[in-house]
């Protein structure tokens, strides 16, 4: 027997705001993989309650509802669902939980036919007539989205509806599990710094450099490398936005 096979595999540590990623963590406990959360960050509403009033009583032709979080601190508590008489604003969602909650609450329901993502999303807003196009975003997001629904020729209000928490405290499941993880999910930046601090220097060096980490976009990817980390792949989601275990089970084989 080798010694590999004499050693139990570490759980696969992930890092994330609460609430998120939920499918990939069934999806690799389907697969037969353990894990451990460590919830870096949460999400809180920020807008102001005239700053609400003011986004209900516009004209909109879309939503962009890129996120579950989007969905239940933004969408349901501000627009709830749509008026009577007057028309609804299509929202643009990417994921099938996303699509189905928007859809529960009567907005009409468009999803990424093209790319996946922001990029799907921009995609599926038709060109043509000049929309007015409402993005409720975290501050973490970006305006990345915004400049991609502008260069297709529509009029965008972007919005930072949602505001990222860091975590004060790291449980201690979650610091066992970083000396072990086979490998390690991050799906943010600010995530990964979060598990850093709370880690150590030290402690996240040996965990940086022994275990693969998964991201998610390209601005972790490029604060992962800045901080050392050794293997690096991005994190895909399926065709719809959703992980399961065809996705995820060769996730962190063969590293």
């Amino acid at each position: 027997m080798s010694e590999a096979s004499r050693t139990p595999q570490g759980p696969v540590l992930i890092v994330a705001a609460a609430g998120t990623l939920v499918d990939l963590e069934r999806a690799l406990r389907a697969a037969g993989i353990r894990t451990e959360r460590f919830d870096a960050t949460r999400f809180e509403p920020c807008l102001s309650p005239a700053r609400e009033r003011r986004l209900r009583s516009s004209s909109w032709d879309g939503v962009v509802v890129s996120s579950p979080r989007v969905l239940d601190l933004f969408l349901v508590p501000v627009f709830g669902r749509p008026v009577p008489g007057r028309p609804a604003p299509v929202a643009y969602v990417a994921g099938e939980p996303t699509a189905a909650g928007a859809a529960a609450l009567g907005y009409p329901v468009v999803r990424p036919t093209a790319a996946p993502g922001l990029a799907g999303i921009a995609a599926a807003i038709p060109s043509g007539p000049r929309l007015r196009i409402l993005n409720a975003r975290s501050d973490i997001a970006g305006p990345g989205l915004t400049r991609m629904i502008r260069a297709r020729g529509h009029t965008v209000l972007d919005v930072v509806a949602i505001r990222t928490v860091v975590t004060p405290n790291m449980p201690a499941s979650a610091r066992r599990a970083a000396r072990d993880a086979r490998g390690v999910v991050v799906s943010s930046a600010t995530g990964l710094r979060s598990l850093r601090r709370h880690l150590g220097r030290e402690a996240f060096r040996r965990l940086a450099l022994r275990a693969p980490f998964r991201v998610l976009g390209e601005t972790t990817a490029t604060a992962a490398r800045r901080l050392g980390v050794g293997k690096i792949d991005a994190l895909m989601a399926g065709p719809s936005q959703a992980f399961d275990p065809a996705t995820v089970t060769s996730l962190f084989d063969g590293d």
